[in-house]
């Protein structure tokens, strides 16, 4: 169950909701380290404040889990959504979640990740917004001097269901983000690292544009 409370005043309140999810997952085991899923999800979502936007939703999914080759390892999960509005405009379609690992060797490996799937909206009257997703993340170690290099990509598209605005359009958001990260350890053990992330979103509506900068360090003390 999750519960989303906003600030009070300025109408934030309206957005407060609760939602409760149920679900289902079913394995069946095909080889020692290899399983293919089934799962059912039903999900209800209330908002105290805001008449005709509660919802409820069913999402079948299918996929595999475990090693997949003989470097690759991951959790892939596909299938539909159905999502009914009480008054406002319903969905349904196809959702992917997808988590891959390919392990070059003991110093290298790439992380992919996938996403498609439908998130609740804050923005004017839109109650939801179409997410598609990808991200790609790389990493070096370099044994001999305790370094680690990290190198990540994502791309995501969020589009919205129905025209707004003057004249009347659909909101599309493009965002685009990379970080290149550095770390050193000692004996396995990591002792900081330093990261540099820049994340922009580029929007048909101008106002929610937006270009972050973030420089974060960190360090581990060992007794």
């Amino acid at each position: 169950n999750f519960s989303y409370d906003y600030e009070p005043g300025k109408n934030y309140d309206t957005w407060d909701r609760k939602e409760n999810i149920y679900t289902f997952t079913n394995y069946l085991k095909i080889y020692p380290k290899t399983s293919l899923l089934t799962e059912y999800t039903y999900g209800q979502i209330k908002y105290p404040y805001r008449l005709g936007r509660d919802a409820e939703y069913h999402l079948f999914l299918t996929g595999v889990r475990g090693k997949l080759t003989a470097k690759l390892s991951g959790l892939v999960r596909f299938g539909y959504q159905i999502r009914n509005y009480q008054t406002l405009k319903d969905w349904q379609g196809l959702s992917i979640w997808t988590n891959l690992n390919e392990k070059f060797s003991s110093v290298n490996e790439v992380n992919l990740a996938l996403e498609r799937a439908i998130n609740e909206s804050e923005f004017t009257d839109e109650n939801y917004y179409l997410a598609n997703a990808i991200s790609v993340n790389f990493s070096q170690i370099f044994p001999e001097s305790g370094l680690n290099l990290g190198i990540g990509l994502n791309l995501r598209n969020e589009e919205y269901p129905k025209p707004v605005g003057n004249p009347p359009r659909i909101r599309e958001d493009k965002i685009f983000g990379y970080s290149i990260s550095l770390g050193y350890k000692f004996w396995r053990l990591p002792l900081g690292g330093l990261t540099y992330s820049s994340t922009q979103r580029n929007s048909n509506f101008n106002e929610y544009d937006y270009n972050t900068q973030t420089i974060s360090l960190s360090i581990r003390r060992l007794f």
